[in-house]
């Protein structure tokens, strides 16, 4: 920048500390030159204005310089408080102590801070050249690798206790220097009036040369953090779709891959075989409800597969005996340093005998003492009875591994599940890790090929990962091929079919956290039987095969996790889901008499907790199942409300509503509800103004507040002619369903369009004078009448005259007309600016057009739903904000302004300096 003072000033400037030795030395030669020369021509140091180009930080967090000079010292910007998370129970402070400086070259050479800071640089000031920064006068102040950057870190630490999310939001404040040029762009000039200036330290204050044309502004930045501990959970990605928007709010997301993976939705029509797998394009998270649908359409694909293959009668696979009498597989295992687990497991299954070898790591540096055990679940038998188990205790010491065996003789024809549990003395030191074992133990006795009783059971159970019903289709196409999608396939084409056939009972699926109860399952027959019934397909509904029945008993179908009978599901997050069926003696699901004749067990592995904690994914809405005479009556299963009020729309198809908890009913989720769309609320605090949605399941919080609103973007033209004198004061009115009303301490806050560069009254940009800036009550000095209800925005001098444009979004409840309106005696010098008239009234309706957000629509007129909520984010009208398991929704007013702002744009370029 290029500073300018008097010769007086630069004297005590180069004598103070701040400057490098070079700068003190050439004005020391420069000082005797001019008056120990007599070249002043008589004049006085203070009567020579002198004007110089000086470096200096745009932020300065640790007041240290790049240089190892002890002797200088320059001013600290990251002041205390300038850190802020939403948690209370955590602290943050700058570590400035391992603060870094990068000089361009180092940031052109190395690529630092793992970015290309340089390019940025060089956006912001595009005379930054590679290597030497000079000045053409070879003593020119700039030094030759100006410092451009500085990296400081971060400390949070844990102050108290309580519920710790490990999701938020974090602010970081610092002072900005500005040298007279607002926008960071050109020459910048201060004239200093005293010699307290130095190179780095330039600024307003007295102890920084009170240069004139230099400000201090607060600068904040936001940042989503994860605060990474034991067993934390990675921090979601956002998919390239959702677009990041900065609000007054925080930082947030919108569009449609922004939005939680929930699908508002429980018809059967839409419902696709790979709804809620992982691999789908479309996949989104399942509550029991919809997996429920999913499941039986996956049964009836399975059903049709196998109508469509005669039901592969008089198909036996031929194998060999050592082929069905043994099995093994190996795994390794890396254990972490500081960590205890299983480095390797073996197993080996000869004939009914499974035998298993493994080792366990001490990979700390402390001896521990050990717990394991290995339980062998029969997976047949009613309520996952234990088979068989092995336990045992060890002291390893440290950095020693533990070799250990076990082996059991089990029954055959079934099917088991081995589990390897770990602990010790020192939780802490256990590794994380799932050890499952599949174990199939066939029949002793093999039978011969095509024999009616086929040795190969007639069913979907895994061996070594396979299905039975495979080694069938490997068998019918060895014959005359199999039948898939109206083509034939054989033995040397069969991937396809078999990859379809596996995974139709073999998938990983997303769900939300909910449970498969006894309850829940005559609900859904309810419901889809009667209540649903041009939805509900006939397969399903049918008396005579319909695939309801198997829902209707445990002798027929069973839901439980993989590794106990709790048909409950522990967390949400993603499944591997085993649709294992007992067909009996042939491939039917049904008897003669239209009855389930094959038994069913759906089986679930919890691979992964969700990629963040979303609170829809805690949320289990499961539609209108369970619904009765106005209440869920809903047993280990769904969510239940307590509505202060009307209940809230969820989706605008079926019936349901957050319908209240009945009395007696016990459901996974009790979650408080209320609808507010007081304007106090949606219009004048920072913190909800413009809020549609806030759900909140943090600390036992649980609750959903909805504040429906239309959202209309407004300008203010506040004019000054020549006879202005004085002070400015502009006063309007609120009016809801034609009545004044006081929503709170001020109406709304103010901006200057930032689609223009417009001065103020003052002189100054309009931008640094009104940046949500909140108007003020008025009050009975201001000799307005009425004045109880009228808000007023002041000037305190008027320096220039013309037009002056400030913009803000109204949000207003869509149930009542609301109008903003400018008081009588501001008539003559504000108006308000809409994008349909400049009048003394405005209509506060929406936008005209806007799905969800205007008045005069005869549908879609504002958000009455989630579903239609999903929608507007979907659009970019609404953006999200998580933080922890909050979720707020809120409109987005940046791109309301910006499309208002290019409506009005004709009138707006009246403005002052435009």
């Amino acid at each position: 920048m290029e500073v300018t003072a008097t010769a007086c000033d630069w004297e005590k400037a180069a004598s103070g500390s701040g400057w490098g030795w070079d700068v003190l030395y050439r004005w020391d030669k420069f000082f005797k030159a001019i008056f120990g020369g007599g070249g002043s021509g008589g004049k006085s140091c203070d009567e020579i204005l002198i004007t110089e180009k000086v470096s200096d930080y745009i932020i300065n967090l640790s007041g240290l310089s790049h240089r190892d000079l002890s002797k200088l010292s320059f001013p600290q910007d990251a002041l205390s408080a300038s850190l802020s998370l939403n948690l209370s129970n955590l602290d943050t402070n700058w570590n400035i102590e391992n603060a870094k400086f990068y000089d361009l070259n180092s940031i052109k050479d190395s690529n630092a801070l793992n970015g290309n800071l340089w390019q940025i640089v060089q956006e912001v000031n595009p005379k930054f050249k590679q290597g030497a920064v000079q000045d053409s006068d070879e003593d020119s102040l700039i030094d030759s690798n100006p410092p451009v950057a500085e990296e400081a870190g971060v400390i949070i630490s844990r102050v108290s206790a309580g519920r710790l999310s490990k999701f938020d939001i974090l602010e970081l404040k610092s002072k900005e220097h500005i040298h007279g040029d607002a926008l960071h762009a050109g020459v910048a000039e201060v004239f200093c009036n005293n010699g307290n200036f130095d190179s780095y330290r330039v600024g307003p204050q007295s102890e920084q040369g009170s240069c004139d044309d230099a400000i201090d502004i607060e600068h904040s930045e936001f940042f989503h953090i994860f605060l990474k501990g034991e067993k934390a959970r990675p921090l979601h990605e956002v998919e390239a779709d959702a677009n990041l928007v900065v609000g007054t709010q925080g930082v947030g997301y919108t569009g449609k891959n922004a939005l939680p993976k929930v699908k508002l939705d429980w018809r059967w029509t839409g419902k696709e075989l790979d709804s809620c797998d992982i691999n789908s394009a479309q996949v989104y998270y399942c509550d029991v409800t919809q997996f429920s649908m999913v499941l039986f359409k996956r049964l009836k694909a399975l059903d049709d597969f196998l109508q469509e293959n005669n039901y592969f009668q008089g198909i036996c696979p031929s194998e060999e005996t050592g082929q069905q009498s043994i099995d093994s597989s190996s795994q390794v295992f890396n254990v972490p340093e500081g960590k205890v687990g299983v480095s390797s497991w073996s197993y080996q299954r000869m004939q009914n005998t499974a035998n298993f070898q493994f080792k366990i790591k001490n990979n700390s540096t402390i001896d521990a003492s050990v717990d394991f055990k290995l339980a062998i679940n029969n997976s047949l038998s009613d309520g996952f009875g234990e088979a068989a188990s092995c336990i045992g205790s060890e002291a390893i010491d440290a950095g020693t591994e533990y070799s250990g065996s076990c082996s059991k003789s089990l029954a055959a024809d079934n099917l088991y599940y081995a589990f390897f549990d770990l602990n010790a003395q020192e939780p802490a030191i256990v590794q994380e890790q799932d050890i499952v074992q599949t174990i199939v133990i066939p029949l002793s006795e093999p039978a011969s090929a095509g024999s009616s009783d086929c040795s190969t059971k007639r069913s979907t159970f895994l061996n070594l990962e396979e299905p039975n019903i495979s080694k069938f289709v490997r068998e019918a196409a060895k014959g005359s091929g199999v039948l898939w999608n109206g083509k034939v396939y054989s033995s040397n084409e069969l991937k396809p079919v078999l990859d379809y056939v596996e995974g139709l009972v073999l998938f990983n699926a997303w769900l939300v956290k909910d449970g498969f109860s006894n309850d829940f399952r005559k609900d859904c027959i309810e419901y889809y039987n009667t209540k649903a019934l041009l939805d509900t397909p006939q397969f399903f509904k049918a008396s005579q095969n319909g695939f309801w029945q198997f829902l209707d008993s445990n002798s027929s179908m069973i839901f439980s996790q993989k590794d106990n009978n709790s048909f409950f599901l522990p967390d949400a997050g993603r499944y591997r889901v085993e649709l294992a069926i007992d067909f009996g003696s042939d491939w039917k699901l049904f008897s003669t008499d239209g009855k389930p004749k094959a038994f069913a067990k759906v089986l679930f592995a919890h691979l992964q907790a969700p990629n963040d904690l979303n609170p829809f994914y805690y949320i289990p809405f499961d539609g209108a199942i369970g619904l009765k005479n106005g209440f869920f009556e809903r047993q280990d299963y769904g969510t239940a409300f307590q509505n202060s009020g009307n209940g809230i729309k969820v989706e605008n198809f079926e019936n349901s509503n957050t319908f209240p908890k009945a009395e007696g009913s016990n459901p996974l989720s009790v979650l408080k509800t209320s609808i507010d769309s007081n304007s106090s609320i949606v219009n004048s605090t920072f913190e909800s103004r413009g809020r549609i949605l806030r759900v909140d399941l943090g600390e036992g919080k649980d609750e959903l507040v909805f504040s429906p609103s239309l959202a209309t973007p407004l300008a203010l033209k506040v004019s000054a002619g020549s006879s202005q004198d004085g002070k400015l004061a502009v006063f309007y009115d609120f009016l809801e369903s034609g009545k004044p009303e006081k929503p709170g301490k001020n109406l709304a806050f103010w901006n200057s369009p930032e689609t223009l560069e417009c001065l103020d009254f003052s002189g100054k940009k309009l931008s640094e004078t009104f940046n949500n800036s909140a108007d003020r009550q008025a009050s009975a000095l201001d000799n307005i009448n009425p004045w109880e209800s009228s808000f007023g925005i002041d000037w305190e001098s008027v320096e220039k005259t013309g037009n002056v444009f400030l913009t803000t979004v109204f949000y207003t409840n869509p149930s009542r007309q609301s109008v903003f309106s400018v008081h009588n005696d501001s008539k003559d010098n504000a108006l308000a600016v809409s994008r349909t008239a400049i009048a003394q009234q405005a209509v506060l309706n929406g936008v005209g057009g806007m799905r969800f957000n205007d008045s005069s629509r005869s549908s879609e007129a504002s958000i009455g739903s989630l579903e239609e909520l999903f929608n507007a984010v979907e659009s970019r009208d609404v953006f999200m904000i998580q933080k922890g398991q909050e979720l707020g929704f809120w409109w987005n007013e940046k791109k309301l302004l910006s499309s208002f702002e290019t409506s009005v744009q004709q009138e707006l370029q009246s403005c002052i300096g435009s």
